[in-house]
């Protein structure tokens, strides 16, 4: 799996894990967490899901800026 920048050239994350399916119908679940990931820009990222070399799932990561409520003065 493998997190990408908005302008697409750089991966910010990436994990791997080796897995099994002991029939043609078995199927795994693979959870990843990536902890302390640091984005630099704002805007539309991507994460890539890939089995072997073959791009088999990409979707829209957006970050945001949140910013904090304002408080009454």
């Amino acid at each position: 799996m493998r997190e990408n920048s908005v302008d697409e050239q750089q991966v910010i994350a990436q994990a791997e894990v080796e897995f099994v399916l002991k029939e043609m119908e078995g199927h795994a679940t693979n959870v990843h967490y990536f902890g302390g990931v640091q984005f630099q820009q704002y805007g539309l990222h991507h994460v890539e899901i890939y089995l072997g070399d073959e791009l088999r799932l990409r979707f829209p990561l957006p970050v945001v800026r949140v910013r904090p409520p304002q408080t009454a003065t």
